[in-house]
């Protein structure tokens, strides 16, 4: 049985692990990986209206054409629960505009192309090695 073709921008096991153990062996005092949850990747792309509300508390695919939309993803440290620097991820919506993704954020020298609640910014907190998947064949820890 031949395995299964990989989607258009997927990479092999091979890549994968080669790709994080690289990362892992340069920084090993960084963080490995974030666990994204869900309900925040839903609210990004119902920020970027990729997805709307189907007025029954879901939400659906919004039929618009978001191939010119994307998400960035900024290392930072903030603080951890216990108020300690932490590793974070801070994710964005990003629209092509002429060529050039341009973050959607407050105080962006660019006018935002779509409606921003709040800032246009979202904290995902939960890195690893705190949260980490201990068996993971891509955490080299």
């Amino acid at each position: 049985m031949s395995p299964k073709p990989l989607p258009k921008n997927g990479i092999t096991m091979e890549e994968a692990k080669y790709w994080t153990a690289s990362w892992q062996l340069e920084n090993a005092t960084k963080a490995r990986a974030f666990l994204i949850p869900i309900p925040d990747l839903l609210e990004l792309l119902t920020e970027l209206t990729v997805l709307k509300s189907d007025g029954d508390g879901g939400l659906v695919t919004n039929p618009a054409d978001h191939l010119k939309e994307g998400v960035r993803a900024y290392m930072a440290v903030g603080p951890d629960d216990n108020g300690k620097p932490e590793e974070k991820l801070v994710l964005v919506g990003a629209v092509d505009v002429g060529g050039e993704y341009q973050d959607q954020v407050l105080e962006s020298p660019h006018k935002a192309v779509l409606p921003i609640s709040g800032s246009g910014a979202f904290d995902f907190i939960l890195p690893c090695p705190r949260h980490c998947d201990k068996n993971s064949p891509l955490n080299n820890g």
